[in-house]
């Protein structure tokens, strides 16, 4: 058999890489918790520096003992190294600032953006609504020049897959333009509710339904601009719904109001929102201590 010294020689390559991934992902996780505030908008890169200690503190935790790849007690030189590791972007963030991008008034670039089905689903509909979405994957960019808070066509049968985000964001942010559009997607997202945004959407003067009586996509946006005011939505709904009339909320001629009825679940997308919305000029009132209340004045603009 192999001496365990030369073997270890000849693996150190394949070590060293698999060492640093697993570091990176160590030292970047943190503890997992809902009340974390959620990561800078626009910003989902980030790089770290590795030391010659860290890599023998993760060789004796992982390659050493019965794992067998470095027999116990086998030295392996390790010169002071450096690496860097990119951490993947955020869909939850690229998906509210690509929508947001889109109503701002000229040219956008996100940085770091996350390419995944919902964010493509999302740049490719904004293309069919005359907004331009530049993609440019190996940059991990989206380049958008904005419609100035409306949208230059006036129709358009858009398909969404079984993006959540995409579907809910587009049916509020729709509502600002003028035409008739209509969202759907494959079969599962025929089953994914929307009927709370729908009924919150025409409480603040819009005209939106459903295709069929589901509750769920296919939707109908019969759009002429939304004229705003207060809605009351029920705290134990999606916070997609919240987010989607937020993020449309600049341009409802009235302002936009929400009042939560109820506990609001999933706290933590909202500050993400309304930073991803601050981010872009906009201020918002997000009640972060009693949870009861989100305001967006009238007259902004992203």
């Amino acid at each position: 058999p192999e001496p365990p010294a030369e073997r270890g020689r000849r693996l150190w390559p394949i070590v060293l890489v698999v060492a640093l991934v697993c570091l990176a992902l160590g030292a970047g996780a943190g503890p997992a918790t809902t009340t974390e505030p959620p990561p800078p908008p626009l910003s989902a890169t980030a790089q770290l520096t590795l030391s010659a200690d860290d890599f023998g503190d993760v060789f004796g935790q992982i390659f050493t003992g019965d794992a067998g790849c470095i027999a116990p007690g086998a030295s392996v030189g390790l010169q002071t190294t450096d690496g860097t590791v990119v951490v993947p972007g955020s869909k939850s963030i690229t998906n509210r600032a690509l929508p947001i991008a889109a109503l701002a008034r000229g040219t956008s670039v996100l940085t770091g953006a996350l390419f995944s089905d919902d964010t493509r689903y999302m740049a490719e509909a904004l293309n069919q609504l005359g907004i331009r979405v530049e993609s440019d994957q190996s940059n991990n960019t989206f380049t958008v020049t904005g419609g100035d808070g409306t949208f230059p066509a006036v129709s358009a049968d858009l398909f969404i897959g079984n993006s959540g985000t995409t579907v809910r964001f587009l049916t509020a942010v729709l509502t600002l333009g003028h035409g008739s559009f209509r969202i759907d997607g494959i079969p599962r997202m025929r089953k994914r509710p929307i009927q709370p945004l729908i009924a919150a959407l025409n409480d603040l003067g819009s005209n939106v339904r459903g295709e069929q009586d589901t509750g769920c996509p296919p939707v109908l946006v019969t759009a002429d601009g939304l004229p705003g005011g207060t809605v009351t939505v029920p705290g134990d709904q999606s916070s997609q719904y919240f987010s989607a009339l937020l993020i449309a909320a600049p341009y409802a001629r009235a302002g936009v109001e929400i009042l939560i009825e109820g506990d609001l679940v999933s706290k933590p997308y909202m500050p993400m929102t309304a930073d991803t919305m601050r981010a872009f000029g906009v201020a918002v009132e997000l009640d972060q201590n009693e949870w009861k209340r989100f305001a967006v004045a009238p007259g902004q603009r992203y």
